[in-house]
């Protein structure tokens, strides 16, 4: 292997076979009559699958318990088609896709010659938080006084922000969306009329967050394909700045959108939702990821989170999965909520973008409002949540801050 690692890098073949592969392409645009800056920008992104074999080899020189070869099996050829993923021709060419990745389970020791050559070395990030298992799992070798942390506040004055933990809906339902009981009718109808009445006090655009695809479903069915997003997006946003007609001729100004989103997904990062697209963000429950998932199983294993015992995993914070190979220690348990928590914290920043900016925040979900949960949220937004125990504290509250803000404008 190390010679094979010596070979690639001495006779640059990824940057030959991808430079080839171009200008084949390039030939082939000219044929069909394309001009050299058409091809150039439809392939200006494309990754080299030599580059990514390169670095898959090269990643097998790691010490064995640094991480693990994940081989999975992909959905056949129909379905990638029908995802948009392969073109039509494509299909039943192969009915079984094999995918094989390098999962790195101890980051420390490739971080370990920056710490230690350099005087200093600074993380910096906008949502980081929770840190302590990211600080135990890049620097386990160095003193606690070694290491220090800086959180700045928000720019965002105190009053433009409104945090909410909602504890139960308007039918007195209380909202615990734990895998046992969320697929429950009444959680469910209960959860529909909150959003309503959200909507119906929070003007222009509300997103919507849930925890999974199959989740949502149970609420909303949302276009799956990939080109379908900036349609979706450019709709959202003309709902908000285009008044309807017959509203506009009441001189009314009732508009506005919700949009559906799963966290983790194409909206919960990078998205900017600032103003008018953003006055309310909604997070229906806790996401909590499959004590299922192979990866996150190794990665358990690897920090000591997994027991021998077999039975049901659960956090004390009431998110069970049932399993027959899992069940968590407490340092499993922190490390599998820090990882919920960190993806709730991405989405929601999602709405506050500057500083004349403001927003509703509200967390659906009884949990939020304990202290374990709540500590793991940004400070920014834990020292203004607002536990509401009824679901009429919870409207109150949002009319409230939006009646000071037209005051205010």
């Amino acid at each position: 292997m190390l010679e094979l690692q010596r070979f690639l890098k001495e006779s640059h073949l990824a940057r030959k076979l991808n430079g080839f592969a171009e200008h084949v392409r390039t030939l082939e645009s000219a044929h069909a009559g394309g001009t050299r800056e058409e091809n150039t920008s439809q392939h200006a992104y494309s990754p080299s699958w030599m580059h990514q074999i390169e670095a898959f080899l090269v990643s097998l020189l790691n010490a064995d318990d640094d991480g693990r070869v994940m081989v999975s099996l992909g959905p056949n050829a129909e379905e990638q088609k029908q995802a948009g993923v392969l073109p039509n021709q494509a299909a039943g060419a192969l009915d079984i896709a094999v995918h094989a990745r390098y999962l790195l389970l101890n980051p420390a020791e490739h971080f370990r010659q920056v710490v230690e050559e350099a005087r200093s070395v600074v993380l910096a990030g906008g949502t980081m938080a929770p840190v302590d298992d990211l600080i135990s799992h890049l620097f386990p070798y160095l003193p606690a006084e070694k290491i220090q942390r800086f959180s700045c506040g928000h720019v965002v004055p105190r009053e433009s922000l409104l945090a909410l933990s909602v504890c139960e809906g308007p039918t007195g339902i209380p909202f615990e969306f734990t895998y046992e009981k969320r697929d429950d009718a009444k959680l469910l109808d209960s959860l529909g009329q909150s959003l309503v009445n959200l909507c119906n006090v929070i003007p222009a655009g509300v997103v919507c967050f849930f925890s999974s695809y199959a989740y949502m479903d149970t609420i909303f069915v949302e276009p799956r394909q990939a080109n379908q997003v900036e349609k979706t997006l450019e709709a959202y946003a003309a709902a908000i700045n285009e008044k309807n007609s017959k509203h506009a001729a009441t001189n009314a100004t009732t508009n506005g959108a919700l949009l559906f989103c799963v966290v983790g997904g194409k909206m919960s990062e990078g998205i900017n939702f600032s103003d008018d697209l953003g006055r309310g963000v909604v997070m229906v429950g806790l996401p909590f990821p499959s004590l299922n998932s192979p990866e996150l199983q190794e990665k358990l294993r690897f920090i000591g989170g997994i027991s021998q015992a077999s039975g049901v995993a659960s956090t004390q914070q009431g998110a069970q999965v049932s399993s027959g190979r899992v069940n968590l220690t407490p340092k499993g348990v922190e490390y599998y909520e820090n990882m919920c928590m960190r993806a709730v914290n991405q989405s929601i920043g999602r709405a506050i973008r500057h500083q004349g900016d403001y927003a509703v925040i509200a967390l659906l979900d009884r949990r939020y409002s304990t202290e374990r949960i709540r500590t793991k949220l940004p400070g920014w937004i834990a020292d203004r949540l607002v536990d509401c125990s009824k679901f009429g504290h919870t409207l109150g509250q949002t009319a409230a801050f939006f009646r000071t803000r037209r005051q205010v404008a």
